[in-house]
């Protein structure tokens, strides 16, 4: 019976119990988790207020002894719990949990209204709400999303979010006694597309199946080439390739917290990343609505024609007593110092290198010759190890040469 006063576009009966349906008549079935929905037929999902429409089914199994239901509306292309009251298979009807007010999820990218979706109450300790097929459940819903009201006296404990069950639990107090343990179970909301003849059949909104890569990128601290992310190319269908800056140490500086993976359906999801340090490889598996699945290998590697940068003892820069020093050899710079110094002791706090691997470490530094010649090691990552020397020459020295 349509008791909502309003003429309803379709409508539907929900049960938490786990219905076997053989045949079924003036109406569709189906599963979704847990739940079993019995669905309007296209000819009879119009009803105006206080119209009537009859289904039937054909099951196999003992009929359950509490079966209870609930039956929503189709108004104004929304779903409404019915405002009558929750019938059991034997007619009685279910006692109203007193505890309870409302339960609403908030669903991130829903942007039919003001983004929550209402819980409809199936039995006294489970509830059912539909989220849109937009939204995805592993990603989108939280602990945060989900808020209870409860009756005076009433208070819950931690909301659990279990994507994996497609369900959420908590426990009821009262007064600080535990009364139950309280269950949403979700759904998608799968409209049912119309294309205006008498003699179509309603079909149900297609899960995608799309198992497509979108972006992947990879976060390389230290480069500061640009936005530190360097983007994967797809080098076949299940395989893509990054390349990194010839001084990221990909089995020290790259984890899988570094890698981000975007599918190209955003209801996908895409499973932990798994990082082979020792094959500069990462694995993972993107999962579609229909759960059709397909797992790619991500390939890093560093930038060619490039010193490695484990063993780089290379330097950019070398200054002695604040004075930029010229190479002269594979290992060994010249500076040329003012007359002013003649006199001045050389300390080893004027020798400043800068190596090109922000990684490598210079250490030893001493003095040789008189004081005029000046040394100091650089030790790269993997532990190779360069001395250097700077030869030191006052101007006057120079002049009278």
């Amino acid at each position: 019976v349509n008791t909502s006063g309003k003429t309803i576009d379709g409508w539907r009966v929900i049960s938490a119990n786990n219905l076997s349906i053989d045949s079924i008549w003036c109406a569709t079935a189906s599963k979704e988790g847990d739940l079993s929905v019995i669905e309007s037929s296209e000819w009879n999902s119009k009803l105006e207020a206080d119209g009537t429409a009859q289904f039937g089914f054909n099951g196999t199994g003992a009929a359950p002894s509490e079966q209870s239901f609930i039956v929503e509306f189709k108004i104004d292309g929304k779903w409404v719990k019915s405002a009558s009251k929750q019938e059991t298979a034997s007619g009685e009807v279910a006692s109203a949990d007193s505890l309870i007010k409302e339960i609403s999820v908030f669903c991130y990218g829903d942007k039919t209204g003001d983004g929550y979706r209402y819980a409809s109450k199936i039995d006294d300790n489970t509830y059912s709400v539909a989220i849109p097929v937009t939204t995805n459940l592993y990603r989108d819903i939280n602990e945060e999303s989900i808020c209870v009201s409860t009756k005076e006296n009433v208070t819950i404990d931690h909301i659990k979010f279990n994507g994996s069950h497609s369900a959420a639990f908590f426990n009821v107090y009262e007064q600080g006694n535990e009364i139950k343990t309280i269950t949403i179970k979700f759904r998608y909301d799968i409209p049912i597309s119309k294309t205006g003849s008498e003699n179509d059949v309603a079909s149900e909104t297609v899960l995608s199946s799309d198992t497509d890569i979108s972006e992947i990128s990879v976060f390389c601290y230290g480069d500061t080439t640009g936005d530190a992310f360097r983007y994967a190319t797809k080098v076949n269908d299940t395989n893509y390739e990054v390349v990194v800056p010839a001084k990221t140490v990909i089995a020290r500086d790259i984890n899988e917290d570094q890698i981000k993976i975007i599918p190209s359906n955003k209801n996908a999801k895409v499973s932990k990343i798994k990082f082979n340090r020792a094959n500069s490889a990462a694995l993972f598996t993107v999962t579609a609505q229909d759960n059709t699945t397909k797992t790619y290998i991500l390939s890093i590697k560093n930038e060619e024609n490039s010193i490695d940068s484990a063993s780089d003892t290379s330097l950019s820069k070398v200054y002695f007593y604040g004075t930029e020093a010229v190479k002269t050899g594979d290992r060994s710079y010249t500076v040329t110092l003012p007359s002013s110094a003649y006199r001045e002791r050389f300390v080893t706090d004027y020798i400043k290198a800068v190596p090109n691997n922000e990684n490598a470490e210079v250490y030893g530094k001493g003095f040789l010759s008189g004081n005029y010649t000046a040394y100091f090691r650089v030790s790269a990552e993997d532990g190779t190890t360069d001395m250097y020397t700077i030869s030191i020459v006052i101007e006057d020295e120079v002049k009278s040469r």
